[in-house]
C-alpha cells in the first residue's frame, strides 16, 4: 500500500509500481479529467502538475512518487473554474470537442510565465538541420543579464552530429531527437530504463542515453507545449497568417515586429 497526495489530500493505492499515474489517477481515484490519447507523452492530453511542473501522466509509473510530491490535477486547479487560463479558455470560446483541453490548459497554467520569444529568425534554408546554427548564434548574442539557454529540444529534422557538438561547444545541453519513435509502445518498453552510458560515449551517444532516460523523456515531452503553442496564439489570437512584404531582409523585419507585438502582449499580462 503507497500513499501519493493528488489535489491537497493523500489517496492510499494498491497497484503495481509500473502502472502510470494516469490509470491511477481516472480509475483508483475517479479523476476522469485527465485523458488518455497517445499513451507515449506525445500529445499532452494527460498532462498534470507534479510539484507545480506539467508532466505526461500517461509515462509515469507510480513508483517514482510518493507522498512528499504534490500532484494537480484538472479538478483540482480551481475548485469553480476561476483560474486566469480556465476564464480566458471561455472568453475565447477555445473548446471544441473537449476531449484533451484539460491537458493543454494544465500545460498553460505553468508554461503560463515562459512563453517569450527569446529568439527569432527567418532563413532560405533548404532543411531544418541547417537552423540550429543560426539559432544558437542569435541565442549567444542576448544579454546575459537575461539568463542564458540551458538545453535546446527538437524534433528529428533538426537531429545531425554536428548540431550536437554546436549545441555542446555552446554548453548547452541538447535534446536532439536521433530518430523517428514508434507509437503505442508496450508498457515494458514505455517505462525500461536504457542501458548505462559507456563511460567513453561521444556527444551524440550520450545525447541518445539522456532522451532515453525518465528524466530526459519527461523534458522532450514538454517540445509541443513550448514554441507551438506561441505559434498557434500568434496565428489564432494576433492573426498573424501569412507575410505581407517581400524579400527575406523584409520579412525578417515584420517577422521582428510580430515577435515584439507577442512579448509586449506577455510581458503585459505577466505584469497583471
Amino acid at each position: 500500500m503507497a500513499k501519493l497526495k493528488v489535489n491537497g489530500k493523500l489517496h492510499d493505492i494498491d497497484v503495481d509500481g509500473s502502472t502510470p499515474l494516469l490509470w491511477v489517477l481516472r480509475e483508483q481515484m475517479g479523476m476522469t479529467g485527465t485523458k488518455y490519447s497517445c499513451g507515449i507523452g506525445i500529445c499532452g492530453a494527460c498532462t498534470v502538475h507534479i510539484d507545480g511542473k506539467p508532466v505526461r501522466s500517461c509515462i509515469v509509473p507510480v513508483s517514482s512518487l510518493d507522498a512528499s510530491r504534490a500532484i494537480t490535477t484538472i479538478e483540482g486547479l480551481s475548485a469553480d473554474s476561476s483560474h486566469p487560463v480556465q476564464q480566458a479558455w471561455k472568453q475565447l470560446d477555445v473548446p471544441q470537442c473537449g476531449y484533451c483541453q484539460s491537458g493543454m490548459i494544465m500545460a498553460a497554467a505553468v508554461a503560463i510565465d515562459s512563453h517569450l520569444i527569446v529568439e527569432n529568425h527567418l532563413s532560405q534554408q533548404p532543411n531544418d538541420k541547417q537552423e540550429i546554427a543560426p539559432a544558437l548564434d542569435r541565442l549567444n548574442a542576448v544579454e546575459r543579464r537575461l539568463g542564458k539557454p540551458e538545453g535546446v529540444l527538437a524534433d528529428a529534422g533538426y537531429f545531425s552530429a554536428d548540431n550536437v557538438q554546436r549545441c555542446e561547444a555552446g554548453e548547452i545541453t541538447p535534446y536532439l531527437c536521433d530518430r523517428r519513435e514508434r507509437h503505442h509502445l508496450p508498457l515494458e518498453e514505455r517505462f525500461q530504463s536504457p542501458p548505462p552510458c559507456p563511460v567513453d560515449a561521444d556527444a551524440v551517444t550520450a545525447m541518445a542515453h539522456r532522451l532515453r532516460t525518465h528524466e530526459g523523456k519527461q523534458l522532450y515531452a514538454k517540445r509541443k507545449s513550448t514554441v507551438e503553442t506561441v505559434f498557434g496564439i500568434i496565428k489564432e489570437v494576433l492573426g498573424f497568417r501569412r507575410f505581407h512584404l517581400r524579400g527575406l531582409q523584409a520579412a525578417q523585419g515584420e517577422w521582428n515586429l510580430v515577435c515584439m507585438a507577442w512579448n509586449l502582449k506577455r510581458m503585459h499580462a505577466l505584469a497583471g
